[in-house]
């Protein structure tokens, strides 16, 4: 179903859809009303094309359950998940905010303190994510949605996994999107939280230097490099930067998951110890 933004369509005799606010490779986002409750909400609409898949309706309706189950502050919400004749919906949480991608294209790169701040709280996330049994597998700018007030809000578990659970996308295929993925998702290897830890050190190096530490013709041009090249120092980049943090991207990033923090927590801790007094000058 692919909704035209200039009519309100109605889903479920309670779901009123209003304009379209993104749209991803599995479908549409559009902010609509939930017409029982009487407030805003997001719904994803899964996309005609992939809904004639079984695999892909499974995948999205795993997206919802898995994302259901997690409840904290830094994570967006879903609410609902349901089918109305041909189409397959998610209910979330409206986040007022702008996502991080859209942020960094405004601003380049942010001050060591913002980008701190971010980081932590999406630790926070990913540690609640985590200790449910659940990998993000996807963390990236577009995936981070940043409100007015510098709350946090982590979104689309669309490729996320239980761990100790088949996973539709089962190893020997490549998740994630390739400029945040780490050696084992290039490689195609089952995923851990470790992955999560490595796509947030990429996440901190883009957010302290704005730019992604490795580009390339390709997709897979640029896992390869994940997997061949180390990061840079985000020092190398951006000069006045607080060396200290390049020992948090340097570990994040390890290419051996072991090597790399041991947990979310872990992460936030040492970044709340290096976080800057003062902010270099962007």
């Amino acid at each position: 179903m692919s909704v035209d933004s200039s009519a309100a369509v109605r889903l479920a005799e309670r779901y009123t859809l209003r304009e379209r606010i993104a749209v991803g490779g599995m479908g549409e986002v559009h902010l609509a009303t939930d017409d029982r409750l009487g407030r805003v909400v997001a719904v994803k609409v899964l996309a005609p094309a992939v809904a004639h898949y079984p695999e892909s309706v499974e995948r999205f309706r795993r997206e919802a359950t898995t994302a259901a189950a997690l409840s904290h502050p830094n994570i967006a919400q879903v609410y609902d998940y349901g089918v109305d004749g041909s189409s397959h919906f998610i209910v979330m949480e409206h986040v007022d905010g702008s996502d991080l991608s859209r942020l960094l294209r405004q601003v380049g790169r942010l001050t060591p303190s913002d980008a701190v701040r971010i980081a932590e709280q999406v630790c926070s996330a990913l540690g609640a994510a985590h200790r449910a049994g659940v990998v993000h597998r996807d963390i990236k700018p577009g995936n981070v949605i940043v409100r007015p007030d510098g709350t946090v809000k982590v979104t689309d578990f669309g490729i996320a996994q239980a761990l100790g659970q088949a996973s539709l996308t089962d190893t020997g295929t490549v998740m994630g999107t390739a400029a945040y993925v780490s050696p084992e998702q290039a490689r195609g290897q089952a995923t851990t939280p470790a992955t999560d830890i490595y796509s947030l050190g990429i996440l901190l190096f883009q957010m302290l230097t704005g730019s992604v530490p490795f580009d390339g013709d390709t997709p897979v041009a640029i896992a390869m490099r994940h997997l061949d090249e180390p990061v840079p120092l985000p020092s190398s980049r951006v000069h006045d930067l607080p060396a200290n943090l390049d020992e948090v991207v340097v570990r994040a990033t390890a290419k051996v998951p072991s090597e790399r923090y041991a947990d979310a927590e872990a992460m936030a801790m040492a970044l709340a110890r290096r976080e800057p007094s003062a902010d270099a000058a962007t």
